[in-house]
């Protein structure tokens, strides 16, 4: 591609379309992620422009930018119909993904509750601790790790450590938090999911 080409391109990405734009098809990208958890598929939203024609044709990721401002994110729409129209024209399919983070979800960012079950809800807890997410608050249902070790009911791998941690959680975090256990529960028996919520009291978080 010569010089003059390229600074045609960088120019028409920057540029507003003075005639309509060019329809692209929103449309999915699947994506594998891995986590603590395990690997899940999560799909980006993206918006596909094509040539006319059943092809096939080559492809072109076209991948937006990232704003000063993570508040922008939400606005970000990730679409360049005007240079997508000269990949188009050229003979490219073109892409324009908005990567995880951006764009509108239809989700208010400043009002997230996690909630979580078991080893969820010891995540949850985790998560909430990091300070990088705009959480309101946690519903931890019986949560915790290492519990029913052989199989044995109310025999946990390492409860002294839970209690440790759980008191680390409760100084980071600075959110309100509900915990849920039952006296029959067969993971953490009440004495010791006591121990836990004590402890995570004992910081800056407000527990219930």
């Amino acid at each position: 591609m010569s010089r003059a080409v390229l600074a045609v391109l960088l120019v028409l990405i920057g540029v507003a379309p003075c005639t309509a734009e060019l329809a692209g098809t929103e449309v999915t990208v699947p994506l594998s992620v891995k986590g603590m958890l395990g690997e899940r598929t999560v799909n980006l939203a993206a918006t596909e422009y094509r040539p006319a024609g059943a092809g096939p044709f080559p492809a072109i990721v076209l991948s937006h930018g990232s704003p000063n401002s993570a508040a922008d994110r939400v606005g970000d729409t990730a679409k360049y119909p005007v240079a997508s129209e000269v990949f188009v024209t050229w003979g490219f399919v073109v892409l324009n993904p908005v990567r995880r983070g951006y764009g509108k979800t239809g989700v208010d960012r400043d009002r997230i509750v996690l909630v979580g079950q078991s080893a969820g809800g010891w995540e949850s807890l985790a998560a909430a601790s990091e300070a990088d997410l705009p959480i309101r608050g946690v519903i931890n249902f019986a949560g915790g790790r290492g519990g029913k070790q052989g199989g044995i009911a109310n025999n946990n791998c390492a409860p002294d450590r839970l209690v440790a941690a759980a008191g680390t959680l409760g100084k980071r975090t600075k959110v309100p938090t509900l915990w849920l256990y039952t006296t029959n529960d067969q993971f953490f028996a009440p004495e010791l999911s006591r121990r836990m919520s004590e402890a995570y009291s004992t910081g800056t978080a407000s527990s219930t």
